[in-house]
């Protein structure tokens, strides 16, 4: 057995650790790959929470792109220490970043939890109540996969919403598929980091002992916990953007459009006479 590997932060103390090999790259950084991957989280949703900011957006969605960032910094935390409280700094946020999505779905497919406060007053109840007790029930037994349950309901559930939207509120698929692909891509490695993981730390380690250059910079390629993060994070990025988006088609005020930035792609922004970027995708959209 290869003898664990202690760095700057100590011996690991979260309930998990992850597939990339501890304190290869650095020593100040447990998991470099799987840190530094969390710029594609954190990047996004600082660009994203920007121009929310800049067009005056309801609260609730600066909110999405707020508690995406905030889902990217306690990932890079916890990768970089593999400490438990860092741990929970990681999967927390995910949680809530998720019920404050709902929420936003939510109001937009029901617009009676809107329009009736007594009836909000009971969404944003019984959402803050699903929070604290997935919390509590973690935090007692200390389980991953308690956690894990309790994330994929809330993803089930946001599918669920987002197929309502589609067919009854005024959207933009391609967006939408889009998200999709990043995210459940995401999975699909993520589920095969998991699984093959003995096998993925064999390949890189016989690339470690070649001697072709361009074969040992091909082993960062092979740490899907890494890539996990950047499709999911930017299919989240994405999604936020479609449900915001047809948030406003549906007020018709302001007009928002999507534009093409090259720091990160697609941006939500409102919209000028001049502008031409992005007309297929605004084209694309679906009016109910």
């Amino acid at each position: 057995m290869t003898p664990m590997i202690v760095g700057y932060w100590g011996k690991p103390t979260s309930t998990i650790d992850w597939c990339e090999e501890n304190y290869v790259v650095w020593n100040f950084v447990a998991e470099f790959w799987n840190t530094i991957s969390n710029l594609a989280i954190m990047i996004p949703s600082m660009i994203g929470y920007y121009y929310s900011n800049k067009n005056n957006l309801e609260l609730q969605s600066k909110l999405c792109f707020i508690s995406l960032f905030f889902v990217g910094l306690g990932s890079w935390m916890f990768h970089m220490t593999l400490l438990y409280e860092m741990q929970l700094f990681d999967e927390l946020p995910m949680l809530w970043g998720s019920l404050i999505l709902i929420y936003n779905l939510v109001i937009h497919n029901y617009s009676i939890y809107e329009q009736n406060q007594s009836k909000n007053k009971l969404l944003k109840f019984f959402l803050i109540f699903y929070g604290l007790l997935s919390m509590i029930v973690y935090l007692s037994f200390k389980t991953p996969i308690l956690f894990q349950a309790a994330y994929v309901i809330l993803v089930t559930y946001l599918l669920y919403l987002d197929i309502l939207l589609i067919r009854n509120k005024p959207c933009n698929k391609t967006i939408f598929y889009c998200a999709i692909i990043f995210y459940y891509s995401a999975c699909l490695l993520w589920l095969i980091d998991n699984f093959f993981c003995e096998k993925l730390r064999n390949f890189r380690s016989n690339l470690s002992e070649t001697s072709s250059v361009i074969l040992k910079l091909f082993g960062p390629f092979t740490q899907l916990h890494a890539w996990w993060h950047v499709f999911a994070g930017y299919g989240t990025y994405l999604h936020i953007l479609f449900c915001t988006h047809s948030r406003y088609l549906d007020k018709k005020h302001p007009k928002l459009v999507f534009k093409f930035k090259w720091t990160v792609g697609l941006i939500l922004d409102r919209s000028n006479n001049n502008d031409n970027d992005g007309d297929k995708l605004n084209h694309r959209q679906k009016i109910a």
